[in-house]
């Protein structure tokens, strides 16, 4: 794996000489070190306290790495073809699917809260977060460790395809 060696890399892939599990891994790296960027680009918004945007950073590193391990698994107990152009293609139309799912249960626990919740539970600040701050981080994990089992569901599927063509 190069980390800096773009020449290289550049000549292996357009050689044909990455194989798939190489792929997962800068899919992995890629993805990972993205969602860490982001997440401390974030700190000192001030909208939560650290600790909890430090935990809620650490949650979503887990899943999400738990998340491509899984899919990297699936389609390689498929027939371990096109990892990367299988994880981009079908990750655009789970990610549609799966975020119209988000809004759903999104619209129905904050209804669901609204009506059972004290209107303290929706005021936050960075010394004392609300419930609902809770609350949303839960779905939002939830929604997150869906789409990858989704994900790699397709995943798998595409490989199937390949070694069993209809028709």
């Amino acid at each position: 794996m190069y980390l800096w060696k773009v020449d290289r890399l550049a000549d292996e892939l357009g050689n044909n000489q990455v194989s798939q599990k190489e792929e997962f891994k800068y899919t992995l790296a890629f993805t990972l070190l993205g969602i860490l960027l982001l997440g401390l680009a974030a700190f000192g918004s001030g909208a939560v306290p650290h600790w909890l945007m430090a935990a809620d950073l650490a949650i979503m590193l887990i899943i999400t790495g738990a998340g491509i391990v899984y899919c990297y698994k699936r389609n390689q107990g498929s027939d371990n073809r096109d990892f990367i152009v299988r994880f981009i293609c079908l990750g655009l139309p789970v990610t549609v699917r799966i975020t119209i799912l988000g809004l759903v249960v999104g619209f129905i626990v904050g209804a669901v809260a609204g009506i059972v919740l004290e209107p303290e539970s929706f005021q936050h600040s960075e010394a004392e977060p609300g419930a609902m701050v809770f609350i949303n981080l839960g779905v939002g994990y939830l929604i997150h460790a869906l789409y990858f089992i989704y994900l790699a569901r397709w995943m798998a599927a595409a490989g199937d395809a390949f070694r069993n063509p209809v028709g």
